[in-house]
């Protein structure tokens, strides 16, 4: 069923959300109304005003964990991606390059090497 969620008020909203768990939990034949209001700790008539969308938020999580499905939250609320940009004007650390240490001994094995000669610093 495709739902035009903006043409609907707030309460259709949640009333739809309370039957397709309700619906969910028929299909599937996974508990009754009384098994799950006992599992969620809340009574059968908190559980049923849930299901008619006029229930705490909480409890539905909760039929949604109980029923197995608490991972379709991430389809109600998807995880935004953070911008490049954003990230750059939040000052997010910038990968630095990484550099070999330069000695600045005097290399043994090669004396003068690693620092110029007098002709090379006469122009």
């Amino acid at each position: 069923m495709s739902s035009n969620w903006y043409a609907m008020s707030d309460q259709a909203i949640a009333e739809l959300l309370g039957q397709r768990l309700d619906q969910y939990r028929k299909d599937g034949q996974i508990i009754s109304q009384k098994d799950l209001a006992h599992e969620l700790g809340i009574s059968e008539s908190t559980l049923r005003l849930a299901l008619k969308g006029r229930g705490k938020f909480s409890v539905m999580i909760g039929i949604m964990r109980t029923l197995g499905i608490l991972e379709q939250l991430h389809s109600l609320i998807p995880d935004r991606p953070v911008s490049p940009l954003k990230m750059l004007e939040q000052g997010s650390h910038r990968p630095q390059r990484v550099r070999s240490k330069i000695s600045t001994e005097p290399d043994q094995t090669n004396p003068g090497a690693g620092s110029p000669s007098n002709e090379e610093l006469d122009w």
